[in-house]
């Protein structure tokens, strides 16, 4: 069955010409908070349809927002939506960078996995850290994301267990996530002395690492705990809003 995806509204407010799909690479500015995202010359409006007040985030003033041109999920197959969330070269489309911007976590992890699988995302996951970390990638984290590279390159008992032997015990880095969200691309791997991260009813511990690696890549200042929560917060409103169930749907 074809999952449609959240029923988002997308209002250009600077009267352009809408979003791009995956023609091309996120250029500037990286992300804004909120349900504001700024692309260029152009200034986009992230809100659920009927709901402007579903992302947690005011919408502003109401004669700011213009009705056109407006873009709506609700017509595009899943399996659509999810190939506009990555640029050619792989970078994230404009399109991935709203629903990030908009703190739509759930579904930019649903949409992202589905398109290029479990391991490709992870790889890229750790890519785009390492990119928007930059000079703030700490030397505990370096060989972590070293490890989850190797691995990504040539996954295999091996390579898991030097990413195994990177996770610390407390979740308090992106490093440390992104090599969480490794070992929990295969379960059974998993040492029993890792603990299990709580999650939302339906939605799998891989889920809840990749999902809380995206907030790092978003916001690697942040702490491990407030990762947690935000994304706990945003995939307890995906599921209210969709009924959905993202094991449905994981690689």
């Amino acid at each position: 069955m074809e999952f449609t995806g959240l029923d988002l509204l997308v209002t250009d407010l600077s009267g352009g010409g809408g979003l791009r799909g995956s023609d091309g690479p996120f250029r500037e500015g990286r992300l804004c908070q909120g349900t504001r995202f700024q692309a260029g010359q152009s200034e986009f409006l992230v809100e659920l349809a009927g709901d402007s007040s579903a992302t947690g985030v005011p919408a502003g003033p109401s004669e700011s927002i213009r009705s056109e041109p407006a873009w709506q999920w609700r017509s595009i197959p899943f399996s659509k939506q999810a190939g506009k969330m990555l640029g050619p070269t792989g970078s994230p489309s404009e399109l991935l960078n709203v629903l990030l911007a908009a703190g739509l976590y759930v579904d930019a992890w649903l949409m992202v996995s589905h398109r290029i699988g479990a391991i490709p995302l992870v790889k890229w996951l750790a890519d785009e850290l390492v990119n928007a970390l930059g000079s703030r990638l700490t030397p505990e984290d370096a060989p972590r994301f070293a490890a989850v590279r190797q691995w990504a390159q040539n996954p295999g008992s091996e390579a898991m267990e030097a990413v195994r032997g990177q996770i610390p015990d407390e979740l308090d880095s992106p490093g440390a996530w992104i090599a969480q969200a490794v070992a929990w691309t295969t379960p059974n791997l998993l040492p029993d002395s890792v603990g299990q991260v709580p999650t939302p009813p339906g939605l799998c511990p891989r889920g809840c690492a990749i999902a809380v690696t995206f907030l790092a890549m978003t916001s690697p200042q942040g702490s491990a705990a407030e990762y947690q929560a935000r994304f706990l917060h945003a995939a307890d409103r995906h599921f209210q809003v969709t009924g959905t169930n993202p094991d449905t749907h994981s690689p």
